[in-house]
């Protein structure tokens, strides 16, 4: 396992895993200010909040994997792991909530 880490030539999967984090993060961003030209009284905008704040919160987290095995550093593996790990369940939480929220809205207002 030590000889994975301490590959001489690291530096290439390190980079392209760096770069598809920062790709991801980019997607988050975007999906960020998509939610933010949606209307305010428009109940998809938190969704597409989060799932955009999602993303960029993954790919952050990507870049910081990437790095940490650059650098061969664990607290930069570990916290990235932990961030990750973390965003990943609040915001899966977040939106199971907002998604069912608007089903049981939608459904009562169609039984009127």
């Amino acid at each position: 396992m030590d000889a994975f880490v301490e590959w001489s030539w690291r530096v290439y999967p390190s980079a392209a895993i760096m770069a598809a984090g920062f790709a991801l993060f980019l997607s988050g961003a975007l999906g960020l200010a998509r939610a933010l030209r949606i209307s305010i009284w428009d109940m998809n905008r938190p969704i597409v909040w989060i799932v955009g704040f999602r993303a960029a919160i993954i790919g952050l987290a990507v870049v910081a994997l990437g790095a940490a095995w650059l650098s061969q550093q664990l607290w930069v593996l570990l916290l990235a792991l932990a961030v990750g790990g973390e965003e990943l369940l609040e915001t899966s939480v977040i939106l199971f909530a907002l998604r069912r929220g608007r089903r049981i809205e939608h459904g009562a207002l169609s039984a009127k």
